[in-house]
């Protein structure tokens, strides 16, 4: 094949730059947040590994690194139910469910059936490759293993087109009010359409195919344009990429930006306990850095560096704090000593026992037991 168009290895490899300082970015300032933090640094780094096989196709290098190939074909069936259920656990705020585990099937499914094509040696990946460009995609799907063409095209569809429709039912028709910070939701939508121009993208390669055999190529080049300008929209987020603090009127005077980030944070901590005071939300054990930022009307990357700026904890550290004290100021002794402490941590808001029995321990000096036993003790010397 002659190698066409040199100036995309310049362009593509930018782009791919630009992806791992997003990917970079985002997991150096917000990976410990929360979960969901966990779950989008995750999300990018399956971006990262799409934009460098978009590299690969359009350079013609894919012919030196032909596995790519295929773990690039593995990226949209891995992050598409990741991002479903990351979505779905926004919004209605639970934890992971038995039958999530559901969603796994259909990447199990291509796994098992497509074994083949990641187990062939790289000569015979090469020759696939040589056919794919000149037969389009389609010729991948011809290799399964157990599975019919239109068992194979109704998966496709149905795993694809599905995930997408539901995404978008959650985030744009869904009469329910969305759970979701407003960085959060820009985040998603920002992946649907994404998605969405990506499927467009698959449609066309059989368009293109019809009056050029080099369907390949130009399928790349629309998913490189809207992998682009994602990765491009990332940076207007707000919260999502840089410290909201750090805007060009405030640069203006760094000692003025001092006292403002100290005064701005300190009033976020008092907030967050005013709030906590009046609420009790910390008794809730599913409580996330998620729905305070929605209850309070701050970013949970502010309230997560007031926290550890002002009390050097964790939000998880500072929530659990709060419910040790709970504990001991609001519950009277002889109800902590007649109640089933595994029952008495989930109350105060601990998930586990052996999380309660950690933090009281770490945070009293004694266990639990041991606490109620003494404030039982010194309540009959003093009768």
């Amino acid at each position: 094949m002659e190698v066409t168009f040199n100036i995309y290895d310049l362009i593509t490899a930018s782009v791919f730059i630009l992806n791992i300082f997003v990917a970079g970015i985002f997991f150096v300032r917000n990976f410990k947040i929360s979960l969901t933090h966990k779950f989008i640094s995750f999300i990018l780094l399956l971006l990262l590994i799409r934009t460098f096989s978009i590299h690969l196709f359009l350079s013609k290098e894919i012919l030196n690194f032909p596995h790519f190939l295929f773990l690039s074909h593995l990226v949209s069936r891995i992050g598409l139910p990741l991002i479903f259920l990351m979505l779905v656990f926004e919004v209605n705020q639970r934890k992971f469910k038995w039958y999530d585990t559901l969603h796994v099937i259909p990447v199990l499914l291509f796994l098992i059936n497509f074994w083949g094509l990641y187990t062939k040696t790289a000569s015979e990946k090469l020759d696939l490759i040589n056919k794919m460009y000149n037969e389009g995609f389609e010729c991948i799907w011809s290799e399964a293993s157990f599975l019919t063409d239109n068992i194979i095209f109704l998966l496709r569809v149905t795993f694809f087109c599905g995930y997408l429709v539901a995404m978008g039912v959650i985030l744009f028709v869904s009469k329910k009010g969305i759970k979701l910070s407003n960085s959060l939701k820009d985040f998603f939508t920002a992946l649907l359409l994404y998605l969405f121009l990506n499927l467009i993208s698959i449609v066309l390669s059989d368009v293109f195919y019809l009056f050029n055999e080099n369907s390949v190529f130009e399928t790349n080049i629309i998913e490189f344009i809207t992998t682009f300008l994602m990765l491009a929209y990332f940076f207007f987020i707000p919260t999502f990429m840089y410290d909201p603090y750090f805007t060009k009127e405030k640069l203006i005077n760094q000692v003025q930006i001092t006292t403002q980030f100290k005064s701005a944070t300190y009033n976020h901590l008092e907030k967050i306990e005013q709030y906590f005071n009046l609420h009790r939300s910390y008794l809730n054990p599913d409580y996330t850095i998620t729905q305070l930022e929605r209850e309070i009307k701050i970013p949970a990357r502010q309230i997560s560096k007031a926290i550890k700026l002002i009390r050097n904890q964790n939000f998880n550290q500072f929530l659990n704090e709060y419910r040790i004290n709970y504990l001991v100021q609001h519950v009277s002794v002889e109800t902590a000593l007649k109640t089933n402490f595994q029952d008495l941590a989930f109350q105060v808001g601990f998930n586990s026992v052996n999380n309660f029995y950690a933090h009281f321990k770490n945070y009293v000096g004694c266990t639990p037991k041991t606490y109620f036993d003494n404030q039982k003790k010194a309540a009959i010397i003093e009768e």
